[in-house]
């Protein structure tokens, strides 16, 4: 019967779904092997570079070389920003390698937190099923997110950014005569540089797009898991949040792209204060993108997290009951001991029990119902509190 057993668990642990989060086409391709994410990153920034040197804006704009009908519109001591001055084109290509090691991060933290959850005994049981089938239904549900985070019709949903980006370019370019400075990828001067820009940016946010989507995937999966399934708190638990901590670590690496947009936001901020320039969005826009960006963080926080908050709560209120119960038992023990007129000696066993009781209580109280550390935490509230105060300083100095 025992062998049964063992060989029962150990075909279980055969058939364990390995999960597989970029097992879409272009997300295997690009980040499976960093050569290949790395050589279309030196392609693009190379046809960048190409379209900037024939239209000759790469190392000086020299407004002689321009037609004499463009340059009679510009205004007078305009400043000139050509391709290796502008600070925001150096940043665009420290954003996309950030990006490559935060996704891959992202990517393979996503298997490594969800197994943690099974193997360290936080997941229970699903409910409706019996404890025993916990690591076949567990191994369903992983193939069911599997399924979600690489279906193909993903890449619909990534082309509104491809478009809006290009179309907001165009939308929003000011007639030549109203320029405040010429930059190497204006439309009304160099057409070749803005169409090379405009095709490595829509690239780029195409694939944005689509990582999006695997975040939102994960972000519902979480929130489904919390559902669907019955956990356990371990107050031991290495990781000092009773087993809770990969669901932190996830969303936290969800949250360490929002900080790279974050720097992204504050370079451009920088770079444009050092031109003396006026800020090339329109008030009302920027002030929208913030809106957006605060209510999505939060959103991104609650919705997943929520249930996880409940759970470990509702846990910690159990077991703190349960631990009280027991410590009453062994009191009562004591007490009767303590009030008998008969001389007795006390229950040591008890008395050990007790301490015991006591130390996990400790332990229990001491589980935050949030996962992460005060330092996360602080990061967490800088990443939605830094936009606002950005965008205010802008206002201040009159950017």
């Amino acid at each position: 019967m025992e062998s049964q057993i063992k060989e029962d668990k150990k075909i279980a642990r055969e058939q364990f779904h390995n999960l597989d989060v970029r097992k879409d086409f272009l997300s295997r391709f690009l980040f499976d092997r960093w050569q290949n994410y790395f050589a279309v990153l030196l392609f693009l920034v190379l046809s960048t570079l190409v379209a900037n040197f024939c239209s000759g804006s790469l190392m000086k704009i020299d407004l002689n070389s321009l037609p004499y009908e463009k340059v009679a519109l510009l205004k007078e001591g305009i400043p000139l920003v050509p391709y290796v001055g502008d600070i925001g084109a150096v940043e665009v290509i420290f954003v996309a390698v950030g990006f490559f090691f935060l996704a891959r991060r992202f990517f393979s933290s996503i298997p490594q937190a969800l197994n943690t959850i099974l193997e360290n005994g936080t997941l229970k049981k699903k409910k409706g099923s019996r404890k025993d089938n916990l690591r076949i239904d567990y191994s369903n549900s992983l193939e069911d997110f599997e399924n979600l985070i690489n279906r193909k019709w993903m890449y619909a949903l990534a082309v509104p950014p491809y478009v809006f980006v290009i179309a907001v370019s165009y939308i929003y370019r000011n007639p030549i005569g109203d320029l405040n400075w010429v930059m190497w990828n204006d439309i009304n001067v160099f057409p070749l540089s803005w169409i090379a820009s405009n095709i490595c940016a829509s690239l780029m946010w195409f694939y944005v797009g689509i990582f999006l989507y695997k975040m939102l995937s994960l972000v519902f999966f979480m929130r489904r898991l919390s559902s669907h399934y019955e956990f356990s708190l371990n107050p031991f638990d290495p990781d000092g949040f009773g087993g809770f901590k990969p669901f932190g670590q996830l969303w936290l690496n969800i949250n360490l792209i929002a900080v790279l947009i974050l720097v992204t936001w504050l370079v451009m901020f920088l770079s444009f204060r050092s031109f003396g320039v006026v800020n090339p969005l329109q008030p009302r826009i920027e002030l929208f993108i913030i809106i957006v960006y605060s209510i999505s963080i939060t959103i991104l926080l609650i919705y997943p997290m929520q249930n996880y908050h409940r759970i470990v709560e509702n846990e910690k209120t159990n077991l703190l009951k349960n631990i009280e119960r027991r410590i009453n038992e062994h009191y009562n023990r004591i007490e009767k001991v303590i009030l008998s007129e008969k001389k007795r000696n006390l229950d040591s066993k008890s008395v050990e029990q007790m301490k015991y009781y006591h130390e996990i209580a400790l332990k229990v109280k001491s589980i935050p119902s949030w996962p992460f550390t005060l330092s996360e935490k602080i990061s967490i509230s800088l990443s939605i509190i830094v936009p606002w105060i950005l965008q205010s300083i802008q206002y201040l100095v009159k950017v």
